[in-house]
């Protein structure tokens, strides 16, 4: 989003702390998904943020990231928290910090009574686009973790002990018929094990292989 060298600090040291008041809330709470929490302990979780930005007044340097933890719970439609900012009132900052502190919570299961997956979590960000979120926000936010989200691994094929090649990965382990491990799965098969698991095993005996490598 190209923010500034600063901006990019304040966010991560703010990211870390955020919810540094945690620490004045009952384990008992903690551990419940928020909508469980009876009005008493809302009214109690809710004052986390404006107590995370007291807890860093103190320190000189940190003015600028207590101002961050205040506003992590603010939306971007003005109905969050401590104070109803609205928009781009909202300090950048903030604004991302709220995202990524919402995927992370879904992901757990702190907002729900089961963890989500990525997907579903990526799916509920998206529908709250322009209403708890800022746009911008969610945008970028959603094209970083969609690149980042790792490719299937392709389903393993079964291939006769012949046709092996050199750069070849097992899917399982190989085992002899005593029982022993002799390569593990993950192995890149060299023209050396290929040679000595043929001296072993029938040529008609096949094994899964997960993927082609360089040949080695």
């Amino acid at each position: 989003m190209q923010l500034s060298e600063a901006e990019q600090q304040n966010a991560f040291v703010a990211a870390l702390i955020h919810d540094i008041a945690h620490i004045t809330l009952p384990d008992g709470m903690l551990s419940k998904p928020v909508p469980s929490l009876s009005h008493e302990e809302l009214d109690k979780y809710r004052n986390h943020s404006s107590l995370g930005e007291q807890l860093l007044l103190s320190i000189d340097d940190a003015h600028l990231v207590a101002t961050l933890v205040r506003s992590h719970h603010e939306r971007f439609d003005g109905a969050g928290y401590p104070d109803g900012l609205k928009g781009k009132d909202i300090p950048i900052g903030a604004r991302i910090i709220a995202v990524a502190d919402f995927y992370d919570d879904l992901m757990v299961g702190h907002l729900s009574s089961k963890p989500l997956t990525c997907a579903e979590a990526r799916t509920l960000i998206s529908h709250s686009r322009g209403a708890q979120f800022d746009p911008e926000v969610v945008d970028a936010f959603l094209q970083i973790v969609i690149q980042a989200t790792p490719a299937p691994d392709p389903a393993p094929i079964n291939v006769p002990c012949s046709e092996l090649r050199p750069g070849m990965t097992l899917a399982q382990d190989f085992v002899s018929r005593e029982g022993l491990v002799l390569l593990t799965a993950g192995r890149v098969l060299t023209p050396e094990l290929m040679r000595r698991m043929q001296l072993r095993v029938d040529l008609g005996r096949k094994f899964p292989i997960r993927a082609v490598a360089t040949a080695v």
